[in-house]
């Protein structure tokens, strides 16, 4: 444990952001406090991924899918996707986009593991979709370009955008639309083009049940949380449609690598899911 923990705190000097405001998913930054306890746990989870992802070469870059929250009273399991690269240098880095403390705003951030899992995460449980080498190529050639990677960006969030919709965006949002307009053969210029095909692809967002006491807690007392942009006819039925882990993971089914090494999930035959605290 002491060699593994000496270890992970080398990763500090590794934390990269895109910008240097703190931001944390959803969050209030007031509100945020880690604790030491809390600090050891997600470095001893980023060494113990890192270990595992680097016994696999093939893995170039993935999708990485966390619980940021607990979800379960909507039949979901992950909250948020990050894409996973690991970079010539052999570093492994997530790129995503979160909230600003809670407000109506995100941006696009690049961090490596210890700051993915510092992020007072729900438990350590993960999903990993991992694309072909034709993919990860389409992938690295947006992420590393920055003109590229905030192509399908939108600044203005709410944390239950509609998927179909560009007034507002949330993370999961901005990751299936990088993805796609990387990987489609038809050029997708923007975000419009690139929903319209997300359509054609028969893409399933995930359905969440919102009765109005909540939509109506949400929109008053949380910047980062709209309804307004779900159409009427959705919305007034207690249906929120959105973008989630779930959805995303079952979309990358799809475009993922078989690994025989982890269990099949729910998810896809092709996504792995894993419990970090467990691995070797």
């Amino acid at each position: 444990m002491k060699k593994r923990l000496g270890s992970a705190f080398l990763f500090c000097g590794l934390f990269i952001t895109l910008f240097s405001t703190s931001s944390w998913a959803g969050r209030n930054c007031a509100e945020v406090t880690i604790s030491p306890e809390k600090t050891v746990v997600a470095f001893d989870g980023a060494m113990r991924l890192q270990s595992w992802l680097n016994q696999r070469p093939e893995i170039q870059v993935a999708a990485l899918a966390r619980r940021g929250q607990n979800l379960d009273d909507y039949g979901v399991k992950y909250s948020h996707v990050a894409f996973l690269v690991k970079e010539s240098d052999g570093q492994w880095r997530t790129y995503h986009e979160l909230n600003k403390c809670q407000s109506d705003s995100s941006n696009l951030f690049m961090q490596g593991l210890p700051e993915f899992f510092a992020d007072d995460l729900l438990n350590q449980e993960i999903a990993i979709a991992v694309f072909n080498a034709d993919v990860s190529a389409k992938l690295m050639t947006v992420l590393h370009d920055n003109s590229k990677r905030f192509a399908m960006h939108q600044s203005k969030y709410s944390a239950v955008a509609y998927p179909f919709g560009t007034k507002y965006q949330n993370s999961d949002g901005w990751i299936i639309e990088t993805f796609l307009a990387a990987v489609s053969p038809i050029a997708l210029s923007d975000r419009e083009q690139v929903q319209s095909m997300l359509k054609v692809l028969k893409y399933e967002p995930s359905i969440l049940k919102v009765g109005a006491l909540k939509r109506l807690g949400g929109r008053m007392f949380t910047a980062n949380v709209a309804f307004d942009d779900h159409p009427s006819e959705l919305r007034w039925s207690d249906q929120i449609t959105t973008h989630t882990g779930d959805s995303l993971m079952r979309f990358f089914n799809a475009y993922a690598s078989s690994q025989v090494t982890c269990q099949a999930s729910k998810l896809g035959d092709h996504i792995c899911e894993l419990d970090v605290k467990s691995l070797k």
